[in-house]
């Protein structure tokens, strides 16, 4: 299952409940990519 490993990720499940909820209205599509902001293995932090 892909994104399996974000399920319980709050920002994951206050999506899935606003899409469960009607709030976004009638979906025909929806997409997400994962973004790491934090640094790059062997930078100076």
């Amino acid at each position: 299952m892909v994104g399996h490993q974000l399920w319980y990720h709050p920002a994951v499940t206050k999506i899935h409940e606003m899409v469960a909820g009607g709030e976004l209205g009638l979906l025909i599509f929806l997409s997400s990519n994962r973004r790491n902001c934090g640094f790059p293995q062997g930078a100076k932090k």
